[in-house]
């Protein structure tokens, strides 16, 4: 199970650094074209959740 645990991490974390870029960059430009990229990261969330990505016997 610890291989999948950590490829579930990296995916995550792959997802995490663009939805943390779109809304740091919505909050500091107030433009609403950058939120695309929060509402994908978010979106991609909810499509790997964990329990999707580890394999439980």
């Amino acid at each position: 199970m610890a291989p999948d645990l950590g490829r579930a991490i990296v995916i995550w974390a792959l997802i995490e650094g663009p939805a943390l870029f779109g809304i740091v960059t919505y909050l500091l430009t107030g433009d609403y074209r950058t939120l695309g990229a929060t509402l994908a990261g978010l979106f991609l969330f909810a499509l790997f959740s964990p329990a999707r990505l580890v394999n439980r016997p």
